[in-house]
């Protein structure tokens, strides 16, 4: 009887290992297998025009971008105008997204009378009036608290990480690699110098991935565009793991949520005090 008893919970704790190390890779997968996007797209626009034509836009432009995961087992393509809107694959097994996308909307039933609610009586005009001083009050009271919470020792240290967190999400997210050339044209030669200008200034970032030729009289937009980036899951998590083991963050959060109380009490400075 042992013996059964030895074997059944020998061959439960080797189920409950295998589904331990199952969740463990899943959650591996998702964190640090990253999601890849790419995108490319055109506004065929050979010929300039003496107007600005932006009905010409469906008929001129064309794209398709796709996001992949796990060395695209999992697929999400978009196309315009041609083909499918929206297709999705998983192991190369097509998703049915049209019957979400194109739903038949269910017909309303009409609403059943309710009874009417009676109607409490409005306030005049003077009694409005009267009560403007006191919101500007609230208005002044919230204002200097919070003020107190964010220039605080506090405030300033969790602005200052959330600050450096951001920036390493967004230099992790944005594309790694992206380019837009052809040519370009406002409709006069003044306006078309300022957006070349305005090129001009951006060379430091854009050296290598803009490739823009002005038209300097006409309206034209023939232009090519494309990118690719990934996103990691594990940074955008591991950012807010940080923050939340922050012990300023975390009474930087405390003292937004609770507030400044009631205006007239010594509660909302002594707590904007403390968070200084």
């Amino acid at each position: 009887m042992m013996h059964i008893l030895f074997t059944i919970l020998k061959v439960l704790g080797i189920l409950l290992l295998i589904l331990l190390c199952l969740i463990i890779v899943i959650i591996c997968l998702v964190l640090f297998v990253p999601i890849r996007y790419s995108a490319q797209g055109k506004y065929d626009d050979p010929e300039g025009h003496e107007g600005f034509l932006p009905d010409r836009f469906k008929e001129r432009a064309s794209g398709e971008a796709h996001v992949t995961w796990l060395f695209k087992a999992v697929r999400l393509t978009v196309r315009y105008p041609e083909g499918e809107l929206i297709s999705a694959r998983v192991f190369g097994f097509k998703l049915p997204l049209e019957k979400f996308l194109h739903k038949e909307k269910k017909e309303e039933k009409p609403q059943e009378e309710k009874k009417e609610e009676e109607k409490k009586p409005s306030k005049s005009i003077w009694e409005k009036l009267e009560e403007i001083p006191d919101k500007i009050d609230d208005l002044i009271w919230k204002k200097d608290y919070y003020m107190k919470v964010l220039t605080g020792s506090c405030g300033r240290d969790t602005i200052k990480r959330v600050k450096k967190e951001v920036l390493q999400i967004l230099a992790s997210v944005l594309p790694a690699q992206w380019v837009l050339g052809g040519t370009v044209g406002l409709g006069d030669i003044e306006r078309s110098a300022n957006l070349m200008e305005v090129a001009g200034y951006t060379y430091p970032v854009t050296a290598g991935h803009l490739f823009i030729s002005p038209n300097w009289e006409q309206y034209q937009f023939d232009l090519t565009a494309a990118f690719d980036g990934k996103i990691t899951l594990c940074v955008i998590v591991f950012a807010g793991i940080r923050l939340i083991l922050s012990k300023n963050v975390r009474r930087f959060i405390k003292k937004i949520r609770k507030g400044p109380g009631p205006r007239g009490g010594q509660a909302g400075s002594t707590d904007a005090g403390k968070a200084a």
